[in-house]
């Protein structure tokens, strides 16, 4: 099963299965999935999710997300990519 790799600032790191049938939402917002409390973070700011070939990270909002320290709107993930938010 894949997996995400969360590194936070205080050094802990987090893990989180990918899911096929499930998508994952990253922001601000107490409900989603990973919450992220920070300057530049959306309260929705993008969501990681299987679309029928492979996970991919799709920003929600106009600010982009980073895929290995590149700003995308939608990219497919692959092993060992580095994913920033804020």
């Amino acid at each position: 099963m894949p997996v995400l790799e969360i590194r936070h600032r205080t050094g802990a790191i987090e893990t989180r299965e990918l899911s096929k049938n499930t998508p994952l939402l990253v922001g601000q917002l107490p409900s989603n999935e990973i919450q992220i409390d920070a300057n530049g973070v959306a309260p929705i700011h993008c969501r990681i999710s299987w679309n029928r070939t492979h996970f991919e990270v799709a920003s929600v909002t106009p600010l982009g997300v980073q895929r290995n320290g590149e700003t995308v709107r939608t990219s497919e993930l692959s092993v060992g990519d580095v994913i920033r938010v804020g």
